[in-house]
Formats: structure tokens, sequence, C-alpha cells
């Protein structure tokens, strides 16, 4: 069984009681499938985890290690949303060493407060993680870009691109204090 499956740090998104949360195992009954539910389109995969506030969140980028982590941030009545979801289970189907995560961004206070914290501003959105790291991130419902992030991050086997994510930050953060301090300099004149 791979890491995804037997990691659940959530419920997983089967809508009609197509699978179960037992533990740290996934139960699954009946085949994965997309189908449409009662709140929208829902997934039959047990590789989907369902994150339902920061807690969830966190407890998902824990738990995956060193495995790559694909979130997908979807709203309520977001037609593209809804369009590329199917795909998303089926890439999560496909890529077994990889945590594939569902997060709906208006469905509470705690998911708006996650998803305002990410800087998400345009639905669908993708997050790609390594060991906690945010690698790529894109806004849209482009199934041939999904498809190229999943695979370009996880074929970074070396971790070069968690090296390089990292360099990114400390090069932000450096330009940040930067700036910090010539904004006190020109204050000073």
């Amino acid at each position: 069984m791979s890491l995804a499956m037997s990691m659940a740090m959530s419920s997983c998104l089967c809508g009609g009681g197509l699978g179960r949360v037992e533990g740290a195992r996934v139960r699954v009954r009946g085949r994965a499938s997309v189908r449409r539910g009662r709140r929208g389109w829902a997934c039959a995969s047990a590789r989907v985890v369902r994150v339902t506030g920061s807690d969830d969140f966190e407890a998902v980028l824990a738990g995956a290690g060193g495995a790559l982590v694909v979130v997908d941030v979807s709203g309520k009545s977001c037609g593209p949303c809804k369009v590329i979801y199917p795909y998303f289970c089926e890439l999560a189907d496909t890529m077994p060493d990889a945590v594939f995560a569902y997060l709906v961004g208006d469905e509470n206070e705690g998911t708006k407060a996650l998803a305002k914290s990410m800087g998400v501003k345009a639905l669908p959105h993708f997050r790609f993680y390594r060991d906690g790291v945010l690698l790529d991130k894109f806004s849209g419902a482009d199934k041939d870009k999904l498809r190229r992030a999943v695979e370009t991050c996880a074929a970074d086997a070396e971790g070069t691109a968690v090296q390089d994510a990292v360099a990114r930050e400390a090069q932000a953060d450096a330009l940040k204090d930067v700036s910090k301090g010539l904004a006190e300099r020109l204050k000073g004149l």
C-alpha cells in the first residue's frame, strides 16, 4: 500500500460512503471513480485527502515526509474547479507516491483563513510541496499545466527543487530586510 493511501489526516472525499477513515488507514469499498454528489463533485478515490482547516493541512504536510504533496484549493460554486476536479482525482490514482489534498476555500472560517494565508487570489489554485517547502503554484483549470507541474515536481527525486525554493525564500527574506533598512534610513533623512 502506498504512503498516500496509508495516511489519512482528514476525511477522504468519498461523498456517498464509498470510503471511510479508520485511524491511520483509509478503507475503500468499490472502484475509484468520480461522480456527481449532492455537495458537488465527489471523488471516490481514497488517494484524495480532504483538508478542513489549518490543522489538517499541517498534518498532511508533516505526514507526507519527503513525498510530493499536491493541493487543490477550490470553491463551492466555482465552475472551473468542478471541471478540473475529476482530472485531479485521475492524477491522484496514477501517482502512488504523491499525496493529493483537496481544500474548499470557502467551506468554513478555517478553510477561508487557510486559503487567505496561502495567498490564493484565483480559483482553482494548485500548490506543490515537498518536505513542507512550497515548490510551485499556479491558478487555473488547465489540465496540461497541472499534469506537467505534477510530473516536474514528482521527478525531482534529488530535491533540487526544494533547495531552489529554500534559496528563493532566503533571498526574498534578505531583500525584505534590505528594503526595511533602506526605508528606515530614508525616514532619518
